[in-house]
């Protein structure tokens, strides 16, 4: 029982990642899911400060890769957990 409640709620986080938002008149529909669109907020918050930045041990090209990287993540961790999930219930 508990095994089963660990993998549902596993589920339940997997489609989180991936909710978008309710559609609001006058509002283009935005096809990111939560994670895409909390990743993009924090890249914007930051872009210019870290490209800006004398100090900073990184390039920008490896920043903008590394972001890429969480975006791709953003776009296959639900599909992962779900998969992985259904193969624990054969188990």
């Amino acid at each position: 029982a508990m095994n089963n409640l660990y993998l549902d709620t596993l589920l339940d986080c997997a489609k989180s990642i991936t909710e978008m938002p309710a559609a609001t008149p006058g509002t283009p529909a935005d096809t990111r899911g939560w994670m895409e669109r909390e990743i993009e907020k924090e890249y914007v918050q930051i872009k210019d400060g870290v490209s800006s930045d004398p100090d900073t041990p990184f390039k920008p090209e490896q920043f903008e890769a590394e972001v890429n990287s969480l975006r791709n993540f953003a776009k296959k961790r639900a599909d992962f957990v779900s998969t992985q999930v259904a193969a624990a219930r054969q188990q």
